[in-house]
C-alpha cells in the first residue's frame, strides 16, 4: 500500500515538473538504484553476523552452567567462549593435511559479532567482558601460527589464549553469581 502511494506521490510531482526537473528526478533516480546495487555486492561481500544465532549457539552450549544474565555485553561473551571450546575441540583432530580454514572461519566470525570498540554499542559493553572480547582474536592468531608451521609463536599464542580464556570463563561465572545474589 505504501509502495502505491509512494508512487502515485512520485508521479504527481513529475506531472508538475518542467522537462529539466524530470531530467533531474530521472538522473537522481539512476544514481539511487546505482547504489542499491552497489550495496548489494557489499553486503555479498560482508555478510552481516547473525548475532542472535550465535548467542543461542552460547546458550545451548553453555546455558546449563552459565544461564542468561541481563548484563550488556554477556550473551555476546558467552557465545565467544563456546565457540572458542568448540574451536580446541576441533583443533585435536588436526592434522598437517587439515583445512584450517574451517576453524579458523567460525573464529573470523565470532571475531565480527563484537560491535566497534569506539562505538556507541561497543561502549555499552561491560568492561568486564573485553577478556571475552579478545579471546576469538588470540584463538586465531594461535591457529594461523600453527598452520604457517611457527610452532614456537603457537605455543606462546596459545598460552596466553588460554589464560584469556579462563579470564572470560571466570568473569561470566562472576557475573552469573552476582546476578543470583540480587534475586
Amino acid at each position: 500500500m505504501k509502495r502505491y502511494l509512494l508512487m502515485l506521490l512520485v508521479v504527481m510531482l513529475v506531472a508538475g515538473c518542467s522537462d529539466e526537473d524530470k531530467g533531474k528526478i530521472a538522473k537522481l533516480e539512476a544514481e539511487n538504484q546505482q547504489l542499491k546495487t552497489n550495496l548489494q555486492i557489499m553486503q555479498a561481500e560482508h555478510p552481516l553476523v547473525d548475532l542472535e544465532k550465535l548467542q543461542k549457539f552460547g546458550r545451548d552450549q553453555l546455558g546449563s552452567t552459565l544461564p542468561d544474565v541481563d548484563r550488556e555485553g554477556f550473551l555476546t561473551s558467552r557465545a565467544a567462549l563456546a565457540g572458542v571450546n568448540s574451536t580446541y575441540e576441533a583443533m585435536k583432530t588436526v592434522t598437517p593435511q587439515s583445512k584450517f580454514e574451517t576453524i579458523l572461519r567460525p573464529l573470523y566470525v565470532l571475531e565480527d559479532m563484537w560491535p566497534a570498540h569506539v562505538s556507541a554499542a561497543g561502549e555499552k559493553i561491560d568492561p568486564v567482558f573485553r577478556s571475552c572480547r579478545n579471546l576469538p582474536t588470540l584463538t586465531r592468531m594461535s591457529v594461523e601460527a600453527v598452520q604457517n608451521n611457527m610452532g614456537e609463536v603457537a605455543s606462546k599464542l596459545d598460552e596466553v589464549a588460554k589464560l584469556i580464556k579462563f579470564q572470560c570463563s571466570f568473569v561470566l561465572s562472576a557475573a552469573v553469581i552476582k546476578s543470583q545474589e540480587k534475586k
